[in-house]
């Protein structure tokens, strides 16, 4: 596995949490998912029409599915973004950068 590969895999699984996270709470009708690549980023961003969550609540204790994310994302080198308005849903973005990718796995491949 490479640290682009680890980074994909994080991606995959941050996904699929924001989207259990859309159907337990958004009261959504539509979601999007978006993956953006650039020359040395991938950005994952995932959007919904919801009630927006509750930026408060963002990082307390009992949000573990939300701490998991932010935890997978660096480590992994990324960031996730949580944006917010209230009923105009809510957008989840990740973004992985090639140099910090590699650099926060030591630079060669992770087996």
């Amino acid at each position: 596995n490479t640290p682009d590969r680890l980074a994909q895999f994080a991606d995959y699984l941050i996904a699929q949490e924001t989207l259990t996270n859309v159907v337990r709470h958004a009261v959504a009708s539509t979601v999007s998912i978006r993956v953006l690549t650039q020359q040395d980023a991938t950005i994952m961003e995932v959007e919904d029409d919801g009630i927006g969550i509750d930026t408060a609540m963002h990082w307390r204790a009992g949000a573990l599915g939300i701490v998991g994310m932010r935890e997978r994302a660096e480590q992994n080198g990324g960031r996730l973004v949580i944006e917010a308005l209230p009923d105009k849903g809510t957008k989840v973005s990740v973004v992985f950068t090639s140099s910090l990718t590699t650099e926060r796995n030591g630079g060669s491949e992770i087996s």
